[in-house]
């Protein structure tokens, strides 16, 4: 998803597209807002996984070692069987390891920038999600309060329908009434 889609779809939103595009400054508060919305919905919702095969040394693996900084690390396969890991604060340490190891983390997403993309691949976050959090960031920048209230129930509302939808073994069990 492009970062210019959702600033010009949050700009529609919040009546900004008066003219073909928001001025700077306003253009400059919906990325910022953009920033902070994506860093958050990928550190408590979405996070951004990614699994790498590392060398683990003696049953180590160093953080500088991972293509990407891990937030945290959420399993580590080595021999097509799992393997028990504490984390350190320069690697990880596993128990069993062979000489390499796949390990699954998440990672922090990069900063945002117009021209770019989100790093979200194949489902990822819908816009509408990216779309309102921004227009809460927004507002709150602005100082209209209840306008940010307004959009930031939105936001919550659609990141509540998107994470129902995506848990596994969800259903909307069926009505039954009695005549």
């Amino acid at each position: 998803m492009l970062i210019d889609d959702i600033l010009t779809e949050t700009a529609k939103l919040l009546g900004l597209k008066d003219k073909e595009e928001p001025d700077e400054e306003q253009r400059q508060k919906l990325l910022t807002g953009l920033k902070h919305v994506i860093s958050e919905l990928s550190e408590f919702c979405f996070p951004l996984l990614k699994t790498e095969r590392l060398k683990a040394t003696d049953g180590f693996i160093k953080y500088s070692d991972f293509e990407r900084t891990p937030i945290s690390v959420r399993g580590v396969v080595s021999d097509d069987r799992s393997v028990p890991f504490k984390r350190r604060f320069d690697g990880i340490e596993t128990e069993g390891a062979s000489d390499e190891a796949a390990v699954t983390y998440s990672f922090a997403p990069r900063t945002p920038e117009i021209g770019g993309e989100t790093e979200w691949q194949g489902e990822g976050v819908p816009m509408r999600i990216l779309e309102f959090g921004t227009a809460t960031e927004f507002c709150l920048m602005c100082g209209l309060e209840d306008d940010a209230a307004m959009w930031d129930k939105r936001y919550r509302d659609a990141i509540e329908d998107a994470v129902f939808l995506r848990a596994p073994k969800r259903r909307i069990r069926a009505r039954r009434w009695r005549l």
